[in-house]
């Protein structure tokens, strides 16, 4: 363990790494969202709305290269001339097509592009397979969804739902008991199903990729935040441990990755208190809980490939030194006009 000294001398080099600068961006939007190539010199490239646009162009989205061509300052490219930049892989070539053609570069639909890339046969079997589980996750949490809504409406109609006749715990597999169940919970109510069905759907749907109270076993963004805070503790306990400069970078990292985990859980929280208020009174609760979901989508955004990274190192299959330095270079950290700030209570 390091003497207090030190500890107290290296918190006094990180203080001015951590406070606000007019040349840092200060918004999740300014810092742009990860996008997932694979060619070198673009791995954990971000992608932003720039302010500069071309004649004939609704959006003007620009690509942030950090550590271009060995050096430390972020190099910037219009996104629709990258190609022109830097040599890529039929790949990569065809994700930076779909994201110009998209034109949204929230994390979200940086992820849904991934996946139709992954899954065009463009990608190589390891990425594949990562996709593949990526879908199964959310999807096994997207049927749970479905059913903890339905269950949660039931109770707030004062349905009780006769689990003998609906077999609620099938529901998630069978997509002929989950709309009976709806059918029998719109009778009661005099609504129309389709209504119905169509409330349920769209709720699961902005919960994608997060899910209901209760699927922390099966959402990827559930699971990604638990990771981050388990991260941010091994590379704190670490850190203390090393005197020279790795311990510097594994601090600071590990500080960003508490900061980003802790903002997560507080973001999940509201998740769940927003989730069962929008069954009952979607167009009041609705916006706040797609506000909150696209900022865990922020939040968790580039930390999977850090703390693989930082697994990497602890299973001695990395160097330490160098790994440490290409975290910093990517280092997805909160910008400080988001660290205090929750949907819907301001700045």
């Amino acid at each position: 363990m390091l003497p207090e000294s030190a500890l107290t001398a290296r918190s006094q080099r990180l203080g001015p790494v951590l406070r606000r600068s007019p040349y840092l961006p200060d918004t999740f939007a300014q810092r742009g969202a990860v996008a997932p190539f694979l060619t070198g010199v673009l791995s954990q490239a971000r992608i932003r709305a720039g302010e500069r646009r071309a004649p004939g162009q609704d959006e003007h989205l620009e690509v942030l290269l950090p550590g271009y061509a060995g050096g430390r300052s972020i190099y910037v490219a219009p996104l629709a001339l990258l190609g022109e930049v830097v040599s890529m892989s039929l790949r990569d070539r065809a994700l930076s097509e779909l994201l110009v053609e998209t034109g949204d570069i929230s994390p979200r639909r940086m992820l849904r592009c991934w996946l139709e890339v992954t899954t065009s046969g463009l990608a190589e079997t390891a990425e594949t397979l990562r996709a593949a589980e990526w879908v199964i996750q959310a999807e096994d949490a997207q049927a749970a969804t479905r059913v903890w809504i339905l269950r949660t409406a039931g109770t707030a109609m004062g349905f009780g739902f006769d689990d003998a006749a609906f077999d609620l715990q099938r529901a998630a597999e069978s997509p002929a008991i989950f709309r009976a169940a709806v059918d029998a919970l719109a009778r009661s109510a005099s609504l129309p199903p389709e209504q119905l069905e169509r409330q349920f759907s769209t709720l699961a749907g902005t919960l994608w990729g997060v899910g209901a109270p209760g699927c922390t076993g099966r959402s990827p963004l559930r699971r990604l935040a638990a990771r981050m805070a388990d991260g941010a503790r091994s590379l704190s306990f670490w850190s203390h441990d090393t005197i020279s400069e790795s311990g510097t970078l594994a601090e600071i990292c590990g500080a960003c990755a508490g900061l980003s985990a802790r903002l997560a859980e507080e973001t999940l929280h509201r998740i769940d208190v927003l989730t069962p208020i929008a069954i009952s009174k979607p167009d009041t609760a609705g916006p706040a809980l797609t506000e909150a979901v696209e900022r865990l989508y922020w939040l968790t955004n580039g930390w999977d490939h850090m703390l693989n990274l930082w697994n990497g190192v602890m299973n001695g299959r990395l160097p330490v030194e160098a790994t440490l330095a290409e975290m910093r270079r990517v280092l997805p950290a909160t910008p400080p006009g988001e660290a205090g700030v929750l949907p819907g209570r301001g700045r």
